[in-house]
C-alpha cells in the first residue's frame, strides 16, 4: 500500500491501477495473484497453489490429482480462470464438473469475484459483460471478451461456439464421484465422452485441457490420464498427497 501511494503521489491517481494491470499479467508475478482475492485467501497462499497457477499458465493438456480439501478448485476455477479471462488469454472457456449444478456453483463463485471484488474493480474496472447468467458469462477482458460456460459431465459439447471461437480451454473439475466410478459401464462412458466429444469440440489451433480431481478408484478416468495410458501419453501430469 505504501508503495502504491508513492506511485499515486508521483504519477497520479490512475498510475497504481495501470502499474498493477501490467505487473499482474507477467508470469514472474503470478505468485502475487491470490492476494487479490481476500474472500478466498485468508492466509498466505501455500506453494502448492502458486505451483498450480504456474502449471496451468503453460497451457496444453494437464492432469492434476490432489486430496480433497486442498482448494485446488478455488485455485484453478477462480484464481486461474479469472486471470485468463481478464488478460484475454482465451476467448471461450468451459468449466465442467460431475454435475451441471456443481459446475454452475463453481461459475457462481467466479462471478461473485469478478462482479463484487472491489480490488479487481479498482484495478481493471467493470469486468461484467453483456451476458451474466447462471450457466454462462461474458467477461470484459483487457484484450476483448471472454465467454465462460458451465457444463456437467456427459453434456453435449460439439458445436459450441462463442462468436467465431470454439472452446479454447476446458477445465474438467472432479468429473467423477463415488457412485460413477463404482460402475465400469459409467467409467467407460465417461472416457468415450472425453475422447470423442470433448476433445474434438475444441478449437483446432488453441486446444487446452486442465483435468483436476481426486483419484477415487483404481480404474478411474483420472487415474488412466495420470498413468499416461493410450491417448493420454502426451499429457503433463502432477500428483500431490497430504
Amino acid at each position: 500500500t505504501q508503495y502504491l501511494n508513492q506511485i499515486r503521489l508521483e504519477y497520479g491517481d490512475e498510475a497504481p491501477a495501470q502499474y498493477l494491470r501490467y505487473r499482474l499479467g507477467l508470469p514472474q508475478y503470478i505468485h502475487e495473484w491470490p492476494n487479490y482475492f481476500p474472500n478466498h485467501t485468508t492466509s498466505k497462499s501455500p506453494p502448492f497453489h502458486v505451483e498450480l497457477l504456474k502449471d496451468i499458465d503453460v497451457g496444453g493438456r494437464l492432469a492434476i490429482a490432489a486430496p480433497r480439501g486442498f482448494a485446488k478448485s478455488t485455485s484453478i476455477d477462480i484464481f486461474g480462470v479469472a486471470r485468463f479471462a481478464i488478460y484475454s488469454r482465451y476467448h471461450f472457456i468451459l468449466i465442467i464438473a460431475d454435475t451441471y449444478t456443481q459446475a454452475k456453483m463453481q461459475l457462481g463463485a467466479l462471478k461473485s469475484e469478478l462482479e463484487g471484488n472491489e480490488i479487481l474493480k479498482e484495478i481493471y474496472g467493470n469486468l461484467v459483460g453483456s451476458v451474466w447468467g447462471e450457466d454462462r458469462i461474458i467477461v470484459n477482458g483487457l484484450g476483448g471478451e471472454c465467454m465462460i460456460m458451465a457444463l456437467g459431465a456427459g453434456m453435449k459439447i460439439r458445436g459450441l461456439r462463442f462468436n467465431q471461437y470454439r472452446p479454447e480451454l476446458v477445465i474438467l473439475d472432479d468429473l467423477e464421484n463415488q457412485e460413477m466410478v463404482a460402475s465400469k459401464e459409467r467409467r467407460d462412458k465417461l472416457m468415450r465422452w472425453l475422447l470423442y466429444d470433448v476433445i474434438p469440440a475444441l478449437s483446432k489451433d488453441n486446444n487446452n485441457i486442465i483435468y483436476i480431481g481426486t483419484i477415487l478408484h483404481h480404474a478411474a478416468l483420472l487415474k488412466k490420464v495420470l498413468d499416461g495410458e493410450g491417448a493420454f501419453a502426451s499429457w503433463r501430469r502432477k500428483r500431490y498427497q497430504a
